[in-house]
């Protein structure tokens, strides 16, 4: 058990979602986005910062997804795509971010929603909670 739990929240993803990925749809519509609206992008969003603060994931891109993956067979299940769709959309963020800039813009992206690593960051920054596991850890308990 780690020193601070945090619960994973696993209502996000479904096996439509999951299947996206594996079947190579989510990286290939990403990639298919961002050659094709790439110049608009940069000139749309100079830097990650204001991409970070401003680009949306769209509904319509959500969309063009799932008709992308119709071609692999994939139809999502009633209420499986908008169960996904927050997931999905940081997702598409994070990996046209990585087209545009790099792979630690994509972490910039992706981590914006990551529980465990906010919460990392919240002890880490409060200097008497990380010093008591500090301790924890020296002491072996």
């Amino acid at each position: 058990m780690p020193d601070i739990f945090v619960p994973l929240d696993t209502t996000r993803s479904n096996e439509y979602q999951r299947n996206l990925i594996a079947k190579g749809c989510l990286i290939r519509f990403t990639q298919t986005y961002s050659e094709n609206h790439r110049d608009e992008l940069k000139k749309q969003y100079p830097d990650i910062d204001r991409f970070k603060a401003s680009f949306q994931t769209s509904n319509e891109m959500l969309q063009s997804l799932a008709e992308d993956g119709k071609t692999e067979k994939l139809e999502p299940k009633e209420g499986e795509l908008e169960k996904a769709s927050p997931l999905l959309k940081i997702q598409i963020k994070a990996l046209i971010a990585r087209d545009l800039w790099g792979i630690n813009e994509y972490y910039q992206v992706i981590n914006e929603e990551n529980e465990i690593l906010k919460k990392a960051m919240e002890v880490i920054s409060e200097k008497n909670v990380y010093e008591q596991l500090l301790k924890g850890v020296k002491s072996g308990k």
